[in-house]
């Protein structure tokens, strides 16, 4: 018997470049409809109980706003982050391995510390790309001997991002 390998190419781009002319979101929302259910199928409108409201809230819960799903089965990424601090402009750069976990992190800029960033650098290592692990990694780095005038928590966001 011969193997059969099937290659799937996902497109992901705004509906709206596929479009012959612009559409309300009610328009393309009855369009959507109107290919559900042709000619004049009855459409029945099912409201959310209560209960459901609840299953929906613990799966968002376990599942949905879990490290795991987010970040925890992406692929190799890059961050490449750079920000004006009354210290100095700092450059980061950091490899996120497939799994989360960061691989390497570099910090370049223009400030003048007393150690060396590489200790910073070495402690991001293996360290969960994940804010609170980030912040544990660094909760007892006095970031002033390293750039000066850095605010942790806003070196922290340079480093995750600020929460949204």
């Amino acid at each position: 018997m011969v193997g059969l390998s099937v290659f799937v190419n996902f497109l992901v781009a705004n509906i709206a470049e596929f479009l012959d002319a612009p559409l309300s979101t009610e328009a393309f929302k009855e369009k959507i409809l109107a290919s559900l259910f042709p000619d004049g199928a009855t459409r029945k409108t099912y409201r959310l109980t209560a209960d459901d409201w609840n299953s929906i809230n613990t799966l968002v819960e376990n599942k949905y706003r879990q490290w795991n799903w987010n970040y925890g089965y992406s692929p190799d990424f890059d961050i490449q982050r750079t920000r004006h601090f009354t210290a100095g402009i700092i450059d980061l750069r950091i490899k996120v391995k497939r799994g989360g976990d960061i691989e390497n992190a570099k910090i370049y800029g223009d400030f003048f510390g007393q150690h060396l960033v590489s200790e910073i650098e070495d402690a991001l290592v293996g360290v969960r790309y994940d804010k609170r692990e980030i912040e544990g990694a660094l909760e007892d780095v006095d970031l002033y001997f390293y750039f000066g005038e850095v605010d942790h928590a806003e070196f922290i966001d340079l480093i995750y991002g600020p929460d949204e």
